[in-house]
Order: C-alpha cells, then structure tokens, then sequence
C-alpha cells in the first residue's frame, strides 16, 4: 500500500511539474481590447495595440494604447528607456488587472 501511494504521489507531481512547464511555453491568444472583460483578471493576454501617451510616473510608465476596437491603459515597470514612441505599434503581454473599477494591462513584455 506504501508503495502504491509513493508511484502515485511521484506521478502526480511530475503531472503537475509538466502542466506548469506547458504554461509557461504555451503561446498567448491575441485578443482585441473590446474583449478584455472581468473574467480575464490575473489572466495573461496579448494585445496588438499602438501608443497613444506615455506617462512617465518614476519608477514606472502608464502607457496609453488602442486598437481599432478600443483604448486601455498598461503598467510598465520599465526604469530605463526601452524605446517606446507615440503612434508606435507594439505587442503587449501582460496580465489584466483592476484598479479603480477600471481594467488595465500589468505588462510582462513589450515587443516593439
């Protein structure tokens, strides 16, 4: 029975191991901003968007960006210059976040 449960228990944390790793190489669906919604909180998104205002805040960056079906705002903690120029089009993979009642990008990568 004890050797059951250790093959069991073995199997079940390389299952799990393996999900984790599937995660994190899996590819992001692009979805449009007029599809960011309540249910993709803490999810991680990409969108395809140009950039409408920089605001630079210090120790981070709000980011103003559209598509053609709408606006948002994302958070970059990009300290240093990283190139980003207004009506510039970029690739943004982030986490979707609420702050204020509003829905904002918590970004991960920025591909320009």
């Amino acid at each position: 029975m004890k050797k059951l449960f250790k093959i069991s228990l073995i199997i079940s944390l390389i299952g799990i191991y393996f999900l984790l790793f599937l995660i994190n190489f899996l590819p992001i669906k692009e979805i449009k901003i007029n599809k960011i919604n309540d249910f993709l909180i803490n999810k991680k998104i990409q969108i395809n968007v140009e950039i409408m205002n920089i605001k630079d805040m210090g120790d981070f960056k709000i980011i103003s960006v559209q598509d053609k079906t709408g606006e948002i705002k994302a958070l970059c903690n990009c300290n240093k210059d990283i190139g980003l120029k207004i009506n510039q089009s970029v690739i943004i993979i982030g986490k979707v976040q609420e702050y204020k009642n509003n829905l904002q990008i918590s970004t991960e990568k920025i591909i320009l």
